[in-house]
């Protein structure tokens, strides 16, 4: 069908919704640089940077160019483990001169105020977990929720979703890079076009039957071989409620077709069922790829309680045009 020329800027337009809707994208707040406390500069200049400058840089740490950033992770986490290592007596390490009692109460103070100040901000104005996007499984069902479309299929389209303890649904593992916002967008346009009617008048329904009879997956059980050699796992022929002997034993046709509709309409295939023997028949011949209205009808009583009037055993199946 082509395309028409108004309906990129409406799934772009509508796309961006759906991103703004679903997404929850991992957003941190803004990577304010602010400076470290007087007290905390003077300490590190004096005890750590001879260790920790950009000459040195041991343990890959630079401290003389360490800015106070609290809204980027790393360097948030950075700041907490220079507090826990001083804190905690490792750093300085032993061979170098022990800062004074007051010089290091001044800097652990001092640090750990600016420290849990930034956290209060971020908690207060984004919460304690992580804001996250939503994972390719999450998408989909979002998509098929929003859009009425239980049939839609993206995730397979969206790249893998990262992982975190073996969960894809932890916000620090899911970012968002062009590559995927470029997959996003894609099933999305993809999903508002399933949506969209592809003309204006309405289909036709078109209702096809599939009858019991017809399906290989019922009557082949019927039949005694060395893969099913147990009458109880045996399928048996029924009309209505009455079996029909003629016809397992072969003497009888399996069906009297077209020709003879009301007949048709009772022919049934009875099952065996119990605890201990599992009911596995389905209709091999009937794949829904589009929405479909799908009406079932089946019988079930317990042995010796059949009903008196014979029951139609029949399954109809109503969907759309595929044009």
């Amino acid at each position: 069908m082509p395309r028409s020329p108004a309906l990129p800027a409406v799934t772009a337009r509508g796309f961006a919704a759906l991103a703004l809707l679903l997404g929850g994208v991992r957003s941190h707040a803004a990577a304010v640089v602010s400076h470290v406390p007087p007290s905390t500069a003077s300490f590190i200049e004096k005890h750590c940077a001879s260790c920790h400058d950009d000459v040195e840089k041991k343990g890959g740490l630079n401290l003389t160019a360490l800015t106070f950033a609290p809204g980027n992770p790393k360097n948030f986490n950075t700041w907490v483990r220079v507090f826990d290592r001083v804190a905690d007596g490792e750093m300085p390490p032993k061979k170098k001169p022990r800062p004074e009692a007051a010089e290091l109460t001044a800097f652990t103070e001092g640090l750990s105020k600016t420290i849990v100040s930034a956290e209060q901000t971020r908690v207060a104005t984004e919460g304690r977990a992580t804001q996250r996007r939503l994972n390719r499984f999450e998408y989909e069902n979002a998509l098929r929720d929003l859009l009425h479309a239980p049939w839609l299929q993206v995730k397979d389209a969206l790249p893998e979703d990262g992982e975190a303890f073996r969960f894809n649904k932890v916000g620090d593992a899911l970012d968002m890079s062009h590559v995927q916002m470029n997959r996003y967008l894609a099933a999305a346009d993809y999903a508002l076009r399933q949506v969209i009617a592809p003309q204006v008048e309405r289909p036709q329904p078109k209702i096809t039957r599939y009858y019991a009879r017809e399906q290989r997956s019922f009557m082949g059980p019927m039949k005694f071989s060395v893969f099913n050699s147990s009458p109880e796992r045996a399928s048996f022929p029924m009309l209505g409620d009455q079996p029909q002997p003629d016809v397992r034993a072969g003497k009888a046709p399996a069906t009297v077709g077209a020709a003879d509709p009301a007949n048709r309409d009772l022919e049934a295939v009875g099952v065996v069922a119990s605890n201990y023997e599992p009911i596995e028949p389905k209709f091999n011949q009937f794949k829904a790829r589009w929405p479909a209205v799908t009406k079932s009808v089946s019988t079930r009583f317990p042995c010796g309680s059949a009903p008196a009037k014979p029951c139609p055993a029949k399954t109809e199946k109503c969907r759309r045009p595929l044009s």
